[in-house]
């Protein structure tokens, strides 16, 4: 009975932690004043292209420490890019490349708060 109990409070726990970082993540997004959809995405076209121009990224030294880092930021520089694309805010599209790149990634506990916060600088006027 009480391996349950503690299950279950580890169990919320982590739910809780995933609420409270959900929740600060879109707090981030929603206020900056950002460029235009046209100069964002070649903004982000910029950096998708010096992140696949690393020697590094580019000759896929995956033993490398930095190369997972900039896979990450990479599939979420392109989400976010595809999104505001197709029509989606710069705000929502940050939100919503997270989530995709979230997807796309190891589970590897990694949060997206430092590309975040390098997004929103990127695109603010």
């Amino acid at each position: 009975m009480k391996k349950k109990f503690l299950t279950m409070m580890l169990f919320f726990a982590f739910l809780f932690a995933g609420f409270q970082n959900a929740s600060a993540q879109d707090g981030l997004v929603v206020n900056a004043n950002y460029v235009s959809p046209i100069e964002a995405t070649s903004l982000l076209a910029s950096e998708i292209q010096t992140i696949e121009a690393n020697p590094i990224f580019a000759q896929m030294e995956v033993d490398n420490a930095l190369f997972p880092h900039l896979e990450r930021k990479l599939n979420f520089y392109v989400s976010v890019s595809e999104q505001i694309q197709v029509g989606i805010t710069i705000p929502t599209s940050i939100t919503e490349g997270a989530i995709i790149a979230n997807n796309i990634l190891d589970s590897s506990g990694e949060t997206f708060d430092p590309y975040l916060q390098g997004i929103v600088t990127l695109l603010s006027q």
